[in-house]
Order: structure tokens, then C-alpha cells, then sequence
């Protein structure tokens, strides 16, 4: 689960840096944003699986998938009024429109 979730937030991280820094991102940068995005969660978990990692309480990753999942909804219909969920094109929040 920590592998996913470094994944899933780089994928942002690196999106809005190198947008900032070169304000249009071509296609292809973006398709690279998520690959360098997937290789590192992969890599945090190879390397947590090397060291042998283990949590305790093995549910704690399945409600965090859980939580996940219901943000990715919510966000979707629902996302807060911030740049960072803004359309583009459309210049609205969310597919329920206003």
C-alpha cells in the first residue's frame, strides 16, 4: 500500500512541477510522467519487501484502499472548488454541473 500511494502521488507531484516549470506539457511528457510515477511505487515497494517490511495489522492496507476508493467517487462527482480539480476546457468542478 505504501508503494501505491507514493505512486499515486507522484504522478501530481511530477505533473504540476514540470507544468509549472514549462507551462504546456506535450502528450508523451505526461505518458512519461506516469510510467517514472509507476516504476517509483514499485521501486518503494521492492524495497520494502527487501527489508522486510511487515505491518501488524494486515487490514490497515484494505481500509486504505477503501478510503482511496471512495475519494476517487467523491472527487469525481463532487471534488472541491481548488485549481487542482478545475476542467480545463469546460472551467467547471466535477461531472455534476451547477
Amino acid at each position: 500500500m505504501i508503494g501505491t500511494i507514493t505512486g499515486v502521488l507522484c504522478i501530481p507531484i511530477l505533473f504540476y512541477t514540470i507544468g509549472g516549470a514549462f507551462f504546456k506539457t506535450p502528450d508523451y511528457i505526461n505518458i512519461l510522467i506516469f510510467f517514472v510515477s509507476a516504476g517509483i511505487g514499485y521501486l518503494v515497494e521492492g524495497l520494502l519487501l527487501k527489508s522486510n517490511f511487515n505491518l501488524p495489522l494486515n487490514f490497515i492496507p484494505i481500509i486504505i484502499l477503501i478510503i482511496i476508493a471512495v475519494l476517487f467517487i467523491v472527487f469525481t462527482y463532487l471534488p472541491p472548488e481548488i485549481p487542482l480539480f478545475l476542467d480545463p476546457i469546460t472551467k467547471t468542478y466535477g461531472l455534476i454541473k451547477k
